[in-house]
């Protein structure tokens, strides 16, 4: 965002703090062009205090205060979503959502902002507010819309991945229609597949949270089986989670809100969504972590792979934690890739199967060494009697041939076990 805008952010100078009045932890400011004309008080604002993002809470916020005025102004980015709903009704535009939901489905990663005047706020209390007494009343400002490429790796990997037969689900904070999009695009979600988006719907009341599975509408389930006529899937369960017929051609995708009520009041169904999910959005940290678990606990051996902080619980808790940054998330995990894409997932694979062969060749050895061992105790005198007879016959070779004839065959047999050591080195090396 300061590239594009080209405001500049700078880590404050003694100078800073005094002219504020308080410690400043960074401070911004606009391009040098667009204060041509201001000549007076240079255009600058000191962020005061940070409430660090919360996957949690989806969003993030800083106090300000603006060189030459005494107010504090609070600004507030996170999820469109909630900041919406932390937002001043009047402030929000009424085509907002459609707007939202125009530029995800295009792949696009979008993230709201909001800000606030803290009119009875003074220096001494700044650092004690409350968050929640910070975050709330906002005026909406509008979306900010990112553009999150995929690496050129990405495909040809998970296209990799599923010639081999390795199921892979993507779990993110994104929105779900940005999920949605990006893994259509990477392959995860391969063509022919049809999405069904579960949603739990929970209004606050006496009434049980209702489950809705949507594929072209919205439908509530009833106790019968699935059925599917002119395009539309409408899937219905009773307490049976084996009566969730579900098509081979049928994935689902849900979001952590939907995740956490199912695992609340339909643990019954939560392990038939899980092994039919491909995509899970919104996840915070903790439903991260308990996703690979649901997947330990139906038998499946997980590798995963992540960069940030909020992926360290499901890096730790899966057989093989891939971290792609040398941050935080690198110490809950077993592997750090030195590339930061997934090109060597396959590599962990491969060297994971042939430390497994490894393994088993090394039991079969040491099953096989007490038979041997027995077997040379019945045969001592038979291989005396062997030995002493190949010695013989060795000497005699040795004196009929010379040193000449016998330097050669060393070095026919050295030259015969050079592929060997390089092919060894090869298969270390991959």
């Amino acid at each position: 965002m300061f590239e594009s805008t080209r405001w500049i952010l700078e880590e404050p100078e003694l100078t800073d703090t005094s002219r504020y009045g308080i410690h400043v932890s960074s401070v911004v400011r606009p391009p040098e062009s667009s204060l041509a004309n201001n000549t007076e008080v240079p255009m600058e604002i000191g962020i005061i205090h940070q409430y660090q993002f919360s996957s949690t809470l989806q969003r993030m916020s800083v106090i300000t205060r603006m060189l030459g005025t005494q107010e504090f102004i609070v600004f507030c980015k996170g999820s469109p979503e909630m900041i919406i709903s932390l937002s001043l009704p009047h402030s929000v535009p009424p085509d907002v959502l459609s707007i939202l939901e125009n530029y995800t489905e295009k792949g696009y990663r979008v993230i709201a902002l909001g800000m606030r005047t803290l009119d009875d706020l003074s220096f001494s209390n700044v650092e004690d507010i409350k968050r929640e007494d910070v975050e709330k009343q906002l005026e909406f400002l509008g979306l900010v819309v990112l553009e999150n490429r995929l690496k050129p790796e990405t495909k040809g990997v998970i296209s990799i991945l599923r010639k081999a037969d390795i199921n892979v689900v993507m779990i993110t904070g994104d929105n779900i229609l940005t999920a949605l999009s990006v893994a259509r695009e990477c392959g995860i979600i391969q063509s022919g597949e049809q999405i069904i988006d579960v949603s739990v719907v929970d209004d606050d009341s006496e009434k049980a949270p209702e489950v809705y599975f949507t594929h072209s509408g919205r439908f509530k389930p009833q106790e019968v089986s699935s059925e599917i006529s002119n395009g539309q899937m409408k899937l219905l369960f009773d307490k049976d989670p084996e009566s969730i017929n579900i098509p081979s051609n049928y994935r689902f995708a849900l979001t952590g809100k939907s995740w956490q009520l199912l695992k609340e009041h339909f643990p019954e169904v939560l392990q038939r969504v899980a092994v039919k999910g491909v995509v899970f959005a919104r996840m915070s940290s903790d439903q991260k972590q308990q996703l690979v678990q649901e997947f330990q606990e139906l038998g499946y051996y997980v590798a995963m792979c992540g960069d940030g902080a909020n992926d360290c619980g499901a890096l730790k808790a899966a057989h093989a934690g891939i971290s792609l940054s040398e941050a935080e998330s690198s110490v809950a995990s077993p592997f750090t890739s030195r590339d930061p894409n997934i090109s060597c997932v396959p590599i962990v694979i491969r060297e994971g199967r042939a430390a497994l062969s490894t393994s088993f060749g090394i039991f079969k050895f040491m099953e096989n060494v007490p038979l041997t061992v027995n077997a040379d105790l019945k045969i001592s005198s038979v291989q005396s009697y062997v030995c002493e007879a190949v010695m013989k016959i060795s000497a005699r070779t040795m004196t009929e041939n010379g040193e000449e004839d016998m330097f050669q065959d060393n070095t026919a047999n050295n030259e015969a076990e050079t592929p060997i050591s390089e092919d060894a080195t090869c298969v270390e090396n991959v």
